[in-house]
């Protein structure tokens, strides 16, 4: 769309928003970029109008106080900021970076592939969750050339990123590779590499074909020279290798790499569990744990609460609740009779 944009032919409606849609717009690119706070007044003055562009395909623009394009948004996806504000605030998103080769095809529109950030002169930036928005950048350049939107994780575009390669004399095989029954496309002369390795062949057509499924290399193992030289004449290049990281070196030990995937919310969610458990040892064992007391000060009071409506005591505290137990009809009649027996 933004490749032929005019404003003719892709804006169906323009118009200035009510205050309280200009408020959401503000607090939403706000909480999307927390670097924008400082001069989000110049380009959505509170005081001034805030106009939207509705366009084709479901798509909004945000406009600033001179007329031009700032953000773009699709349905209700993320707001996401034109090349001319990123090249004006260039830190308010993360940046990936390319190698000068791909800088032709994502100007043409093409999407970025994985070799194109895991090449010697790209950069990965760490992960960040699906569908986040990204500056592209160019290795050498000072501006973004394009915005995009991650759509795999940093370790699988490393995962991903793999060489073809054949099988090699001696070279331990990573996974099995099987030589499948079937017509071979080789000349009948060249059946010694066969009987060599022991495959059942037959002459069809004037072609060899292998009678029965014949394994070539098994998983962990070398690789032999015969299967090595059967599979380079068959074109066969079974073999993926790239670069998998296992453990990760900090200061003084080796550290799983599993651990880089825990976001401060596994970190909250596992705190928060640990304390309710703690919380429950301590009201159970009746020990006044820090996370417990908490929990036995409310317990505590709902017991003299209830000793004071037994035994007709009065003190402060239980004052509000004892008028509602007597006079429920100020407080919703049987509505306020239930909420007072509940909070006692």
């Amino acid at each position: 769309m933004f490749r032929k944009f005019s404003r003719a032919e892709n804006i169906k409606t323009q118009s200035k928003v009510k205050s309280s849609e200009q408020r959401g717009i503000r607090a939403a690119i706000l909480d999307q970029y927390p670097a924008l706070e400082t001069h989000i007044e110049d380009l959505l003055p509170k005081k001034g109008d805030t106009i939207v562009c509705k366009c084709k395909d479901y798509i909004q623009i945000i406009l600033d106080p001179e007329g031009e394009f700032m953000f773009f948004q699709c349905r209700n996806g993320p707001f996401i900021p034109t090349l001319r504000l990123l090249h004006k605030y260039p830190d308010i998103l993360p940046k990936f970076q390319v190698d000068r080769g791909a800088i032709r095809f994502v100007l043409g529109g093409s999407n970025v592939m994985c070799p194109g950030f895991t090449h010697d002169d790209g950069d990965l930036p760490a992960d960040l969750p699906v569908d986040a928005p990204v500056i592209i950048k160019a290795f050498g350049k000072k501006h973004a050339m394009a915005i995009g939107q991650v759509k795999m994780s940093k370790g699988d575009i490393l995962e991903k990123n793999k060489i073809v390669a054949a099988a090699k004399a001696g070279v331990v095989a990573p996974v099995n590779v099987f030589l499948e029954s079937g017509p071979t496309g080789m000349e009948p002369a060249q059946t010694g590499f066969f009987q060599a390795l022991g495959i059942a062949t037959k002459i069809t057509k004037g072609s060899i074909e292998v009678i029965k499924q014949f394994p070539l290399a098994i998983a962990g193992e070398p690789v032999g020279s015969s299967q090595a030289v059967l599979m380079t004449k068959m074109g066969m290049k079974p073999f993926l290798y790239g670069l998998k990281v296992i453990n990760y070196f900090d200061g003084e030990s080796m550290i799983d790499v599993a651990v880089l995937d825990i976001e401060d919310a596994d970190i909250r969610e596992c705190f928060t569990k640990a304390m309710q458990r703690v919380a429950a040892v301590g009201l159970k064992i009746g020990y006044p744990v820090a996370p417990a007391v908490p929990h036995m000060f409310v317990n505590a009071f709902r017991n003299l609460v209830a000793l004071a409506i037994e035994a007709d005591l009065d003190f402060k505290e239980a004052a509000d609740i004892k008028d509602r137990i007597a006079n429920p009809d100020k407080y919703g009649g049987e509505i306020g009779r239930a909420s007072c027996r509940e909070r006692v």
